[in-house]
C-alpha cells in the first residue's frame, strides 16, 4: 500500500439490506484510534442519510433540529456566593492526585524492601 502513498484499505462487504453493519480496514501498521474512529464516524453519518433517504426523509432537516448544549455549573457556598465550578476539572486533579498517592507508596514500599 506504500507504494501508491495510501495509508490503509477500507473494505466494505455488500450486505442483504445494503447498509453495511461492519468493514475491514486493511493496514501496514496499526491504525491508531483517530483513524478508527474517524472511519467510524465517516460510516456511521453516511448510512445515516441511506436509510433516511431510503424513508423519504431529508436528512437537512434531521441536521437541523440537533442541538449542541452547553451546561455551565455554579456552586453555591453558604453565604449564598455564586462560584464557577467545573467537574472535569476537579475530577482530573482528583485522578491526579490518586496517581500521585499510588507512586509514592509504590516508591517507599520500594525503599523499605531495600533495608
Amino acid at each position: 500500500m506504500n507504494q501508491q502513498g495510501f495509508y490503509a484499505l477500507l473494505y466494505i462487504p455488500r450486505t442483504e439490506v445494503s447498509v453495511p453493519q461492519t468493514a475491514i480496514l486493511y493496514s501496514d501498521k496499526q491504525p491508531n484510534i483517530v483513524v478508527k474512529s474517524y472511519v467510524k464516524n465517516a460510516m456511521r453519518k453516511k448510512v445515516e442519510e441511506l436509510k433516511l433517504e431510503a424513508s423519504g426523509i431529508d436528512p437537512t432537516i434531521l441536521t437541523s433540529i440537533k442541538s449542541n448544549i452547553n451546561l455551565l455549573t455554579v456552586k453555591m457556598n453558604e453565604g449564598g456566593e455564586e462560584e464557577k465550578s467545573s467537574t472535569e476539572l476537579s475530577m482530573a486533579v482528583g485522578f491526579i492526585g490518586g496517581l500521585l498517592i499510588y507512586i509514592f507508596i509504590f516508591m517507599y514500599g520500594g525503599l523499605v524492601m531495600r533495608v
